[in-house]
């Protein structure tokens, strides 16, 4: 909200000048028919938010501020990277919620059973209603069984084994949820595909009393 008030003026003049600025607090993009007008963006961008007392980044290839061709390089925003019609989830923004799901599965953080899964179930929900209408058929059937190995993991450090090789209903039966089920962009994919000779046993044992 603060950013929005601070960089309104920003981005009016932006506009009267006519550039397709789109922001998310500190962070926008400039739409241009061309090179030379971009760097006119970027010049115009520069002095405007000289003058409110902020900078921005020089350009260059390595910069958080650049000079891309869109039907060459694609776009890269707020996480997500823009292909010609195809938007999907960036490789750092997929490290960011592995990091999430370890950092909340690490059995010696003091919490207990009940709520480190109902943590998990939260950062999942939250992440894969984020970028579900998005092409991630394949991301979230891989994050899918990283979460498994991991949930599985935990439980074993817990003294918890699961009985049975089918961790998908193993996961159903603890409440967390399926990333691959959220999909709403395109076919959803079957997670049967994946394996062979599965058995329908889902049985949690518990060696601790």
């Amino acid at each position: 909200m603060l950013a929005n008030f601070y960089l309104y003026e920003f981005d009016r003049a932006m506009m009267r000048k006519e550039f397709k600025l789109v922001r998310y607090a500190d962070d926008f993009v400039v739409m241009c028919e061309s090179l030379e007008r971009a760097k006119q963006a970027h010049k115009e961008g520069k002095a405007l938010l000289h003058s409110v007392g902020l900078c921005i980044h020089e350009l260059g290839p390595d910069s958080k501020t650049r000079l891309g061709e869109f039907t060459k390089d694609g776009l890269i925003f707020l996480g997500i990277r823009f292909e010609g019609k195809e938007v999907f989830p960036t490789s750092k923004a997929v490290g960011k919620f592995k990091s999430k799901v370890e950092e909340t599965l690490i059995s010696s953080s003091g919490n207990s059973l009940f709520k480190t899964l109902q943590k998990l179930t939260n950062l999942i929900n939250g992440w894969g209603n984020c970028y579900k209408k998005m092409k991630v058929g394949k991301t979230y059937l891989e994050l899918d069984s990283f979460i498994k190995s991991k949930v599985q993991l935990y439980l074993t450090t817990m003294g918890i084994r699961l009985v049975g090789k089918n961790k998908r209903k193993h996961m159903k039966l603890l409440g967390i949820p399926s990333l691959s089920s959220m999909i709403e962009w395109g076919p959803k994919p079957d997670p049967s595909k994946q394996r062979k000779n599965l058995k329908n046993e889902a049985i949690v044992n518990s060696t601790q009393g």
